[in-house]
């Protein structure tokens, strides 16, 4: 049994899948539009390393894309368990909570879970130098006027997305870890980082240029926090046979009993 997650976002060039971060972990980067090169991307790892479960991560703005490209692999795969996960985060922040989860586990059900824990705890933004561009959220009248005159923004994505003051601060944790899609001693790192004390900071390939997402200059970051141990499976899917957490298989959305599961 082993796991895979694919980021589809608006601001991911066309072309075949990207990896992202480390080649050897199954974690791609697409376009909404790239459905086809997700298929032959799933079909790679499903020949040489054993692909038996992805997760389409989005943001909500491209979630009907993503259920559709879940939709195609699991009916052109069958030996491939597929589902579609969309959240509110950024870009930067569904492929650092993809990572993690798969340095810790290759079960498709327990990813799902330990992703959708990971984001629910983060805080993922960006710091632009404008956000004349921005569509999600939307800035008001006057954050568009000051923007115009120079004056950077945070933004924040998440249930409550915000258009914030360049100097807004975060409060952190302890074992709390900065990533930023950029080089730490950048201007824009430098600026993120002095508004966010992180215990732990680490530049990480970026998974979308700002100015194609956001259209604007700047810099990604997620703040991620210390969570509760890893979820435990206590049986399989009677149907996708992938090991479970829940009631409720993430994969294929059918429900167990614990007296099915061990059938």
């Amino acid at each position: 049994m082993s796991a895979g997650v694919v980021v589809i976002d608006r601001g991911i060039p066309d072309g075949p899948v990207a990896p992202w971060l480390d080649p050897n972990t199954p974690i791609g980067l697409a376009s909404p539009r790239q459905g086809p090169e997700v298929l032959t991307w799933s079909r790679a790892w499903s020949n040489g390393a054993g692909l038996t479960d992805l997760i389409v991560l989005s943001r909500p703005r491209d979630g009907r894309q993503a259920r559709g490209i879940a939709t195609l692999v699991a009916g052109s795969r069958p030996g491939v368990a597929a589902t579609a996960l969309v959240r509110h985060a950024n870009p930067l922040g569904l492929a650092a909570a993809a990572h993690v989860a798969l340095s810790e586990t290759r079960s498709g059900s327990v990813a799902h879970r330990l992703i959708d824990e990971i984001i629910s705890l983060s805080v993922s933004g960006a710091r632009l130098a404008r956000v004349t561009g921005l569509e999600d959220p939307q800035p008001s009248i006057w954050q568009h006027l000051s923007s115009i005159l120079g004056r950077a923004k945070t933004v924040t994505f998440g249930p409550t997305p915000a258009v914030l003051p360049a100097g807004h601060t975060f409060a952190t944790g302890p074992g709390s870890t900065l990533l930023m899609g950029a080089g730490l001693e950048t201007p824009e790192a430098v600026a993120v980082r002095a508004r966010i004390e992180a215990e732990h900071v680490y530049a990480v390939p970026p998974v979308v240029e700002c100015a194609d997402a956001y259209g604007s200059r700047g810099i990604e970051f997620v703040l991620l926090s210390q969570r509760s141990a890893q979820p435990t499976p206590w049986g399989t899917c009677r149907i996708c046979r992938t090991e479970i957490v829940g009631h409720v298989c993430p994969m294929c959305r059918v429900r167990s009993s614990r007296a099915e599961s061990a059938a």
